[in-house]
């Protein structure tokens, strides 16, 4: 059995959306009567953490968790790395990867900046994999491609994957379910 995790960060609902529901169907989580796929949701607003749900599928347990905001994105990590309890659930997952956008916010009322290169820092500083999956075009961020290729000697799998112009989830749910 595996654990597994994926950590989207995105600031835009839809877009959010669209990236969790291509986890899902790469990992083929089932759908109940109505055609809501079956997992269990975290409370948030109790928790205080990210979007997190969390769905078995045969032995494998998959758990999507989605960040807003940096600020968001930060305790997602903590969760993901801590060792704490949720329902006797344990948040330590062996495989996790990283699906962020290039540009979010800080935190709530914050201005948009290329918060993704700080997941891109903090995804090579646990060793996890990380895909950046953008649509950049409206910002000034050709840097992005050469940064990635400056980092990735420094991070475990040896590569970043960058997807900009256009945020083609499915790509970057494969990418990195590869690097897992």
């Amino acid at each position: 059995m595996a654990n597994i995790v994926i950590l989207i960060i995105e600031d835009k609902d839809e877009e959010a959306h669209i990236a969790q529901t291509a986890v899902k169907n790469h990992f083929s989580i089932p759908l109940d009567e109505e055609g809501s796929y079956l997992g269990l949701e975290v409370a948030k607003e109790k928790l205080g953490y990210p979007d997190w749900r969390i769905h078995k599928v045969s032995d494998d347990v998959v758990s999507i968790m989605t960040a807003k905001d940096l600020s968001e994105a930060k305790k997602g990590f903590e969760r993901i790395f801590g060792t704490e309890k949720v329902s006797g659930f344990s948040t330590v997952f062996p495989k996790v990867g990283v699906i962020t956008d290039l540009m979010f916010p800080g935190g709530p009322s914050r201005s948009v900046q290329a918060n993704g290169i700080e997941i891109i820092l903090m995804a090579i500083e646990h060793k996890i994999p990380v895909v950046v999956c953008s649509d950049t075009d409206h910002h000034d961020v050709g840097f992005v491609p050469k940064l990635a290729t400056m980092l990735a000697p420094l991070h475990p799998t040896g590569k970043i994957p960058v997807i900009l112009d256009n945020k083609n989830w499915v790509q970057a749910v494969n990418e990195v379910v590869a690097m897992l």
